[in-house]
């Protein structure tokens, strides 16, 4: 086959190769080259007339501020300066004076109002400037409220500096628009239409307009017009990227009243935490803060976009539950620190009276306070310990004060004698006291250790006596009676005694003003911090969405917060509540996986990549399990960031590791539940103690405690030691005691109880006898861990100690994790309510 010859042409290298181009044979310009010989100084500005264009703008500028009753002035001279091109000397006077036109004058009531040519110019100028009167919300919405001057004022506060008029004029129509979708959802709206809507304003799109139904096209096709005219404007100051703040924040808002609506519509009443967490974002605060920074100039960062959406609590949340995170007030904090000084004193002062210290003490700490003073507490103690024996002390014959002593030198770890007692018995053998020395008496036996038989026969006798007395004593004594029976001193959370006692100790004769005083407003002051903390981690909680991706898990965030406050409450420790918090949330995520959701083959999938603890095992997992992967993995790196800034990047392996045997725990309970098998109690104990995450979470707390957690101190817990196992076990048997029976309603690994009795062939009111009395035994091996000379020092031991405590208040009566029932109330008290000052 022959190559054409204009082929041939270019596959030869030395052919020269004619170009033919064609031409359009323009015409030449008409200026030629007369600028070329332009004299820039012939129209140099001459002075005269640059000064007369001054006063003359000053002149015209009186008549656009000047204040008048006549609007067709104000409009003709509006309407002249624009159209004689001088609109751009008086930006800042043209938009104030429309401003005021459109928010002040109305057809309806106006003089010229019927004046065509006055009615079409002020159309005409207001469209111009951006106004949107000819909406006629009132007409096509009649259901929805009529409140734009009530949204310019509102706009009126947040800024009326000249500068921000755009800002103004879009904040309005963005706060007129959120009223009107607030009806909207409020009041009008069905569930299918109002889930459309906001499936529409998460696409953000013309094109969904379609699937609206006709009353909602109109304020659809609105809102798009105001952000597309704030597109334009953010557009020219190069800041498009803030378009996506104000937009996710409508976005924020409707999600929010949907899930209001749903609750109404299936006549749902929320629980706090879930109230809270749709409400701040549901009072257009959020809204109102994001859109109020997108035109404020430079100074306005991405972060400061971030705490707008993201920090709802920080800005409103409802004024019923009082949770405003305050900056702390100088003045209490004064308060505090005089106070504090003057406490001191008392516990440092000499006195040959060890009862007027130990009252001090007992106060100091029962008020919750104690933290505050723990140098001067503990050298008090010591030389109570040191100086004063019952035996040879006048005051010991005081059954009362006998007590006290015991129980204040036992919670500090001195191995007092329970041998004190033997001379308050008759010959009968009961204990010979009044109400509130066999209120002491009962306190000081939970501090009692294996083998002190005496304080056994203490507790069973003081426990009757108060029983039987309760009835019988004044309204202040009962309570604290009542109280006491039910939660005693050395189980219970301290900051929630505090609160308890708070309120009886201001009724007692013998109460110190200062005392009190100092104790209310620290208990404020610390609530405050615990609500910003709080804020912080609920913001955290909230865009992970799991209530979203996962809608089978459960929702306990600010149950997890108030375990953790449980272990750790002072200020020291609050990065160690943030990561704790954090951690025992996803725990109760991994809980409710293995436990009603995954299936075998998931959780296997799921187990492999928790042992390989690498991101790159996420995409073996399915969609679902890939968010719990994630967000596990994000906040161990979190962790080992922060510790990395502290030189203590060697803790994160220690808390990586009980992660994974918590992990492959739950897997062995699926695979036996799957399997239906019913293990023995001990098989059941060797992997249960595992999963009720104890071993898990008493390593994490002790990752942000400072110096005084050291790596003897992880190693410690490793080795399984007497008094993390006798919290674990105390852990385990009280959540099985209270959540048997509902746990068995459903699929369910078998419970302790199951296991026992299977095991046993005894009955399941044995067992719940039995399990009381391992208890009881574990609270004996805690206490004996805690007597000097200890292992580790006291601080690290309080922190086990108080998840015991933990333990104790919510699962007492009942699952108050799943439940929330009690737990209500202990939120309310320690998060929510403050005490009166």
């Amino acid at each position: 086959m022959s190559i054409p010859a204009s082929a041939a042409l270019l596959l030869s290298p030395n052919t020269p190769m004619e170009v033919v181009r064609q031409s359009v044979k323009y015409r030449p310009s008409i200026w030629g080259d007369h600028f070329i010989t332009y004299a820039s100084n012939d129209l140099s500005i001459d002075a005269t007339m640059a000064k007369q264009i001054e006063e003359l703008k000053a002149k015209v500028r009186r008549k656009l501020v000047a204040a008048t009753d006549k609007l067709s002035e104000k409009l003709n001279v509006i309407d002249a300066v624009q159209r004689l091109g001088l609109a751009y000397h008086f930006k800042i006077e043209i938009e104030e004076a429309l401003e005021h036109i459109y928010c002040t004058y109305h057809e309806e009531n106006n003089d010229e109002g019927d004046d065509l040519y006055n009615v079409a110019l002020r159309f005409r100028l207001l469209r111009e400037q951006g106004w949107w009167k000819d909406l006629d919300f009132v007409t096509k919405l009649p259901y929805a409220r009529d409140r734009m001057v009530e949204c310019y004022f509102w706009i009126l506060g947040a800024y009326f500096e000249p500068e921000y008029s755009f800002a103004r004029r879009i904040l309005t129509k963005v706060i007129n628009m959120a009223s009107i979708l607030d009806d909207t959802y409020d009041a009008y709206g069905t569930i299918d239409e109002l889930e459309l809507f906001t499936e529409a304003i998460e696409r953000w799109d013309m094109s969904t307009i379609d699937q609206l139904p006709e009353y909602m096209k109109v304020f659809y096709r609105a809102l798009l017009d105001i952000y597309n005219e704030l597109e334009d404007d953010l557009a020219k100051e190069a800041r498009s990227y803030r378009l996506y703040y104000a937009k996710e924040a409508v976005s924020i808002l409707l999600r929010a009243y949907l899930m209001k609506e749903k609750w109404l519509s299936e006549k749902y009443v929320p629980t706090i935490e879930e109230y809270l967490h749709v409400a701040s974002p549901g009072s257009t605060y959020p809204l109102f803060t994001t859109t109020s920074f997108v035109r404020m100039g430079d100074f306005v960062t991405n972060e400061a976009f971030e705490w707008a959406l993201n920090e709802p609590n920080t800005i409103m949340v409802s004024s019923s539950c009082n949770f405003l995170v305050q900056s702390i007030d100088a003045t209490m904090a004064k308060q505090i620190e005089e106070l504090k000084a003057e406490v001191r004193r008392k516990l440092v002062a000499a006195t040959d009276k060890p009862l007027e210290k130990l009252n001090v003490i007992d106060g100091v700490q029962r008020l919750g306070l104690a933290y505050h003073f723990k140098i001067e507490t503990e050298e008090a103690l010591e030389h109570i310990y040191r100086t004063y024996h019952e035996e040879n002390n006048d005051e010991g014959d005081d059954f009362c004060n006998v007590a006290l002593c015991f129980r204040l030198l036992r919670e500090q770890g001195y191995p007092i004698s329970c041998d004190v007692f033997s001379k308050f018995k008759d010959n009968n053998g009961d204990f010979i006291g009044d109400v509130r020395g066999m209120l002491s008496l009962y306190e000081a036996t939970h501090l009692r250790v294996h083998g002190e038989d005496i304080l056994d026969q203490a507790l069973a006798f003081s426990t009757t006596y108060l029983q039987s007395m309760a009835n019988q004593l004044s309204s202040a004594l009962a309570t604290q009676v009542i109280h006491a029976l039910k939660q005693p001193i050395r189980k219970g959370i301290p900051k929630l005694e505090a609160r308890q006692y708070i309120s009886i100790y201001e009724h007692e004769d013998f109460h110190n003003d200062t005392l009190l005083r100092l104790a209310k407003l620290d208990f404020n002051l610390l609530q405050k911090i615990h609500q910003k903390e709080l804020s912080e981690i609920s913001k955290w909680w909230k865009d992970l969405y799991f209530a979203m991706k996962l809608p089978y898990a459960s929702d306990r965030m600010l149950e997890c917060y108030f375990w953790i406050l449980g272990v750790y409450f002072e200020l020291e420790y609050s990065f160690a509540r943030r990561i704790l918090t954090k951690v025992i949330n996803i725990a109760t995520i991994l809980d409710d996986t293995y436990d009603a959701y995954g299936t075998i083959d998931e959780l296997e999938l799921f187990t492999e990549a928790v042992e390989r603890w690498d991101m790159c095992a996420i995409d073996q997992l399915p969609g679902y399990m890939k968010t719990i992967y994630r967000t596990l993995l994000g906040v161990y790196n979190e962790i080992e960031e922060e510790m990395a800034k502290q030189g203590r990047s060697y803790r994160v392996h220690y808390e990586i590791e009980p992660m994974k045997y918590l992990v492959r725990a739950y897997h062995a309970e699926a695979i036996w539940c799957s399997k239906q098998y019913v293990p023995t109690f001990e098989e059941y104990m060797h992997v249960a103690l595992v999963t009720s995450g104890y071993y898990m979470l008493a390593t994490a707390s002790f990752v942000g405690m400072g110096d005084i957690a050291t790596k003897e101190t992880f190693e410690w817990l490793f080795s399984e030691t007497g008094i993390a196992k006798a919290s674990t076990i105390i852990c385990r048997l009280m959540d099985d005691l209270v959540g048997h029976q509902f746990e068995q309603q459903r699929e369910h690994v078998a419970s302790a109880i199951q296991c026992y009795m299977k095991q046993h062939g005894v009955s399941e009111l044995e067992v719940c006898e039995e399990f009381q009395r391992q208890i009881t035994n574990a609270w004996k091996d805690i206490n004996q861990e805690c007597l000097k000379p200890t292992a580790m020092p006291m601080p690290i031991l309080m922190r086990v100690v108080n998840f015991a405590c933990v333990i104790d208040v919510i699962y007492k009566e009942e699952d108050g994790y799943t439940s929330g029932i009690a737990m209500k109330g202990f939120v309310s008290s320690l998060l929510i309510d403050p005490i009166a000052i």
